[in-house]
């Protein structure tokens, strides 16, 4: 007897153990085997058993694409490229920027220090007149009392936007479930019945980052270019990272990439001593062979912790004064602060509707209501002194989905986990 098809009102369907086995088994082989994975915590594997950091775990994500209401989901794509241009024009507004720092000085050290970096390269004079932004744009799901649903803003992130690589994975991993496992149930959610978009972030980031490197041109100094990706000590989430580095490397055209923790930016680079002040890489295991960075891609600073003292305070005002094009500037992580969004920002929403799904964490399934956050990513490359863009696109989108009864979300923490949209 051929399976029966699930019905709305049933997904996602109620497995049978046998069924649940089956797919929790296909989904950890399927992750590891394309880098949908993580670091492991120590909590959860122990320095003492993996001192060499060769271990890596499956990523938190739902066993389902979870539910999303199609005309939400275009609303936030809709209007990405318009936020891209919207943060571009509000870093460039230096008076606007220096107001909401004043309000905040007093009891803001982390972004008053930041700010006094920008005053400090702006004396001396910026040599780097093009910024990028690899953003990422966050919503819930609002329903009014009359049952209408639309996208809320929860915040845009101008630093170190998570989660593009894994998030293509992850909607990789749900359409090879959708063609090869849930037909098989005996709840069928047959072959074709769910709308899953496409999402190349990984591809969609990279090509934001491919395109500050052209618009950077050839060294005058005769050096090979190359990205550099600037990382945090003992970062946990770098196949998220890998996955858009594999996507500057692996083509036809490939762009050198190299990563470098922040704690030796000092010791690994040097600012040429010319007048546009060249930010130079000096490879570790051979010293003596020069890369000029055309792009710094800073996947740390966005919080206190990354400067635990003076010296890392010195790295970043190292960066800001190169020619390197950053990925932020000072100016545009300080754009996308919360005290900037506070000025733009509506009251939050009250709590989005029911969606039901299953998270499979650390081996463990947890079923029940769940609460998606959807974030859509945006590339964009401005002059910062005439404003002129040169580039501005949307770039896919991440679901980051946690139990509804969770008031933490964050999936590197512990209480989140990746999923993708199936659209409704």
């Amino acid at each position: 007897m051929a399976p029966a098809a699930v019905t709305a009102e049933q997904y996602p369907p109620s497995l049978k153990q046998a069924e649940q086995d089956d797919l929790v088994q296909t989904i950890k082989d399927w992750s590891i085997g394309h880098g949908l994975a993580v670091r492991p915590q120590p909590s959860v594997v122990s320095s003492d058993v993996d001192p060499k950091s060769m271990l890596a775990i499956n990523v938190p994500v739902t066993l389902f694409p979870s539910p999303f209401p199609r005309q939400c989901f275009e609303q936030a794509r809709t209007v990405q490229k318009t936020y891209n241009e919207l943060y571009a024009a509000i870093s460039r507004d230096e008076e606007f920027l220096a107001d909401a720092v004043k309000e905040v000085r007093d009891g803001d050290e982390f972004t008053t220090s930041l700010w006094d970096i920008h005053l400090k390269v702006k004396e001396e004079g910026y040599t780097q007149n093009l910024s990028l932004g690899l953003f990422r744009s966050d919503y819930l799901v609002h329903q009014d009392e009359e049952g209408q649903r639309q996208v809320k803003q929860v915040e845009f992130n101008t630093i170190a936007a998570s989660f593009g690589g894994l998030s293509s994975q992850t909607s990789l991993l749900h359409k090879f479930l959708a063609s090869a496992e849930y037909p098989l149930l005996e709840k069928a959610i047959p072959t074709g019945t769910l709308d899953l978009p496409e999402n190349d972030s990984a591809r969609g980031l990279a090509a934001g980052i491919r395109a500050a490197h052209d618009a950077y041109g050839e060294s005058e100094l005769g050096h090979e270019r190359c990205v550099l990706f600037i990382v945090q000590d003992g970062e946990r989430n770098v196949f998220d990272q890998r996955h858009i580095e594999y996507a500057l490397t692996e083509t036809a055209w490939p762009i050198r990439v190299f990563r470098l923790p922040s704690s030796q930016i000092l010791q690994h680079t040097t600012v040429a001593d010319t007048a546009k002040r060249q930010l130079l890489y000096h490879l570790p295991r051979n010293p003596s062979q020069l890369f000029e960075v055309s792009v710094a891609y800073l996947r740390f600073g966005y919080g206190p912790d990354d400067y635990p003292d003076q010296r890392a305070w010195d790295a970043r005002h190292h960066l800001e004064r190169s020619a390197a094009i950053k990925c932020p500037t000072i100016l545009s992580q300080v754009a996308g602060t919360k005290k900037v969004q506070q000025v733009l920002a509506t009251p939050p929403p009250p709590p989005p509707p029911f969606v039901a799904n299953v998270i499979l964490r650390n081996g463990a399934l947890e079923a029940g209501g769940v609460v998606c956050e959807l974030g859509i990513y945006g590339t964009c490359l401005w002059d910062q002194a005439t404003g002129a863009v040169l580039r501005n696109e949307e770039a896919g989108c991440l679901l980051r989905t946690k139990g509804d009864t969770s008031n933490e979300g964050g999936v590197a923490a512990g209480f989140g986990c990746m999923d993708s949209p199936s659209l409704v």
